[in-house]
């Protein structure tokens, strides 16, 4: 199987990884995310930011096992601009499990979260999917929290209205997902979340996902100096 890798704007690499039983497919993205600034010495007392911050994933990894379904074009979930990752799947088939991840995110040591959230955009053609995973990612690319899909109504992910998106939201503002408020983990490249579906329904089911963010409501502790740091 051959794989695309997709450099937004710079390059374009191609790669082929093969083995007996797991094909694994890193896809890195040149889109930018808004930066927070970074924390130096304190000198003359401190000053706090809220607020929320909505991040593309620099990479997306496919992680297919023998028996399921890969993702195609999963680069295309960087921008919000009708170019669609796909995946069909038939009654019965389950799918590999996508991987977003490296947000570039850099939270000021002492700033504190609130919640998280992640976004997707796009459409559901054919039967419903039932989502199996939707979980974070710690600083060593482990589950991370709590399971999404464990918990989420299987309405969210029914056939949506004919040629047009629709958007799903997990998670929110006062919603830590049973973290631990950590930093290192939240900064961290490893840092994502991760998605898999099984089509249980009696016919074909069509996924396109055209945008995926990640949402942080944070508190960041950020220092007043007299001069630059």
């Amino acid at each position: 199987m051959l794989s695309k890798f997709l450099n937004f704007g710079h390059k374009l690499l191609l790669c082929s990884v093969f083995t007996a039983i797991t094909i694994i497919l890193v896809l890195p993205l040149t889109a930018q995310n808004p930066g927070l600034p970074k924390a130096c010495p304190v000198k003359n007392g401190h000053q706090t930011t809220t607020g929320n911050i909505v991040l593309r994933p620099q990479v997306v990894e496919s992680n297919l096992l023998t028996g399921q379904v890969g993702f195609s074009q999963a680069a295309n979930v960087a921008y919000d601009d009708q170019d669609y990752c796909q995946l069909i799947l038939k009654s019965g088939e389950l799918s590999s499990s996508l991987w977003f991840r490296d947000f570039n995110l850099n939270l000021p040591e002492g700033s504190k979260l609130y919640g998280i959230a992640v976004e997707f955009e796009g459409r559901i053609m054919g039967g419903k999917l039932s989502l199996l995973q939707l979980q974070l990612t710690d600083r060593n690319g482990k589950n991370f929290g709590e399971n999404k899909a464990s918990i989420l109504p299987a309405l969210q992910w029914n056939p949506t209205h004919s040629g047009a998106d629709s958007l799903w939201k997990n998670g929110g503002i006062n919603d830590l997902w049973n973290l631990t408020n950590s930093t290192k983990d939240i900064n961290s490249g490893n840092f994502g979340f991760k998605i898999q579906f099984r089509n249980q329904s009696n016919k074909e089911s069509i996924l396109r996902l055209d945008r995926v963010r990640l949402i942080i409501y944070y508190q960041a502790m950020q220092p007043l100096c007299m001069k630059d740091c």
